[in-house]
């Protein structure tokens, strides 16, 4: 449900696409996806799960007022990027979907990928090539395979 929600702000951005960028909407989103789990999680502990939901919401949009940027680490946002194109795909048939929508979600799985490696590049070594060489195939497998 919560993935939902965040899909439904993401279209509503791409639709205000050309009425200016909305920065606290924007960071809303970032927010929502960086701690879905997170907020899941205390959703589902919750007894009351509408106000729980109402609350998490609430307080998502005040973080993304005062400007706060999601933590998320480069491996979770390259799961996260893999996970949203694989449920919009799978979600819709693939001719509902825009081209615009696609390129946009493959052009966020692969700086999924350099925030990875560039994260990674000190423990890598000299290996850090052939690690990125075996990231984007893969990656670019499992894109094929949607």
């Amino acid at each position: 449900m919560i993935q939902e929600i965040a899909n439904h702000y993401t279209d509503t951005l791409r639709v205000r696409q050309g009425m200016g960028k909305n920065r606290e909407l924007s960071l809303f989103i970032d927010l929502l996806n960086g701690e879905a789990k997170e907020i899941a999680q205390r959703i589902t502990d919750s007894k009351d799960r509408a106000a729980a939901l109402a609350v998490e919401l609430s307080v998502l949009s005040q973080r993304a007022r005062t400007g706060e940027k999601p933590q998320i680490t480069p491996e979770r946002q390259f799961g996260m990027v893999l996970a949203s194109l694989k449920q919009r795909v799978e979600d819709r048939k693939l001719e509902l979907i825009q081209a615009d929508e696609i390129i946009d979600k493959v052009n966020d799985t692969f700086d999924a990928i350099v925030s990875v490696v560039e994260h990674h590049k000190e423990s890598l070594g000299e290996e850090s090539e052939r690690f990125t060489q075996a990231l984007c195939f893969e990656t670019s497998y499992r894109l094929l395979q949607l």
